[in-house]
């Protein structure tokens, strides 16, 4: 996508960078950065897109995004309403490929490392027994100094590359495109507007309008820059809060697809079967069996 290079400070005397982050919401825009990123999430929810992947994220969810690789975390339209009791929590650790000088990575004993964030291009999200393990390894991390904070991150990656219970996000054949930065804002004006207005009829002249764009040159212009086309994306984002209500509300399918966005419960349970490879009936049944807390996949 096109979007913002994000310059990450890291302390003259530390190696990689680790912060909690408590805000009303997420602020970060949509952006990229040549570091990788850890990011476990303690409060809030939303959507987050990673690559081209768009997913539901909430407590406890736990990605890893690889160098440039385009993200963001968008808090659900609540956040945004001063509501005291809301808040939006995360641990972020950022780190270069030589955060420990040289070829420290290439030597043999990191090859599963090394394979770990050359994967990590396409958004690595852990789950299950080995999730709740990574989060307090995490959380230890962010209060650790000196040599203990190195060994520790350092040992939480040997984990990572090892678990089982991982699922990449991005489309095997995703590639980001980074050579931008002049029109980065129309891309992140057409999603800011789709993640506030996707509930709405939105049509193809709408949004290209919004960008003051002809509907075929949005629509090649648009491919060029997420890797879909509009329809799908905002498929993608609809199916994502549908997914979310599945998840943590008493409505049902019929009161869920139209508070996603579809006007046809067939259109619904269609574009959820093709975008998540079972029925809501089946994601939301499968999502209640799990007794660790995280998503389903």
């Amino acid at each position: 996508m096109k979007i913002s290079l994000e310059k990450i400070n890291t302390l003259p005397h530390q190696s990689f960078f680790v912060k909690e982050v408590n805000k009303p919401y997420f602020t970060a825009p949509l952006h990229f950065h040549p570091e990788f990123e850890i990011l476990l999430i303690l409060e809030g929810h939303g959507s987050k897109y990673i690559g081209d992947s768009i997913e539901p994220f909430g407590p406890d969810d736990l990605v890893l995004v690889g160098s440039n690789t385009p993200h963001l975390w968008q808090c659900d339209p609540e956040f945004y309403n001063n509501d005291p009791d809301l808040r939006s929590r995360a641990i972020c650790i950022q780190f270069n490929m030589d955060f420990l000088g040289g070829d420290f990575l290439c030597i043999p004993e990191m090859e599963k490392i090394n394979q770990l964030l050359q994967n990590s291009s396409r958004g690595i999200r852990f789950f299950g027994k080995e999730q709740k393990k990574f989060k307090m390894k995490i959380q230890e991390l962010a209060g650790l100094d000196g040599m203990s904070r190195v060994t520790s991150l350092l040992m939480l990656l040997e984990s990572m590359s090892t678990v089982r219970h991982k699922k990449y996000l991005s489309s095997p054949d995703y590639k980001p495109d980074l050579h931008y930065q002049k029109d980065s804002g129309k891309i992140e004006l057409v999603i800011n507007y789709l993640l506030q207005h996707f509930r709405e009829k939105i049509t193809l002249s709408d949004m290209s309008s919004l960008v003051y764009m002809t509907p075929e040159y949005f629509c090649k212009y648009f491919k060029l820059h997420t890797n879909k086309n509009f329809s799908a994306f905002l498929n993608e984002v609809r199916i994502g809060n549908a997914c979310k209500l599945l998840m943590k509300t008493e409505l049902n399918i019929s009161q869920i697809c139209y508070e996603s966005g579809f006007n046809h419960l067939s259109n619904f349970n269609r574009q959820f079967k093709k975008i998540k490879n079972m029925s809501p009936r089946d994601y939301q049944k499968q999502y209640w069996k799990l007794d660790v807390g995280e998503f389903p996949k």
